[in-house]
């Protein structure tokens, strides 16, 4: 995985790792055991909630499916800094 590169993939990274990280919490999954869901290390979990790697699009289809959440999901309320939502 890479890390975000540019202001849009910057936002979009953070967003996305919020919601992912708030998606795990109210479904009561602790990191580690999330991270071993997903099959990868809690430390790579962590980066990606903190917005500091891009999450592919297969793994998070894979994160949505274990939280019972959709993908659009993941997205909702984003904003790209440009004063309007996506």
């Amino acid at each position: 995985m890479r890390k975000p590169n540019n202001p849009i993939e910057i936002a979009i990274s953070a967003h996305v790792g919020r919601r992912l990280r708030l998606a795990r919490k109210v479904a009561g999954i602790d990191d580690e055991l999330f991270a071993a869901r997903l099959g990868i290390h809690r430390s790579m979990l962590g980066r990606m909630e903190n917005g500091n790697v891009l999450l592919t699009a297969p793994r998070l289809f894979r994160a949505a499916a274990i939280l019972n959440r959709s993908t659009d999901w993941f997205f909702e309320e984003m904003s790209l800094g440009t004063g309007r939502r996506l």
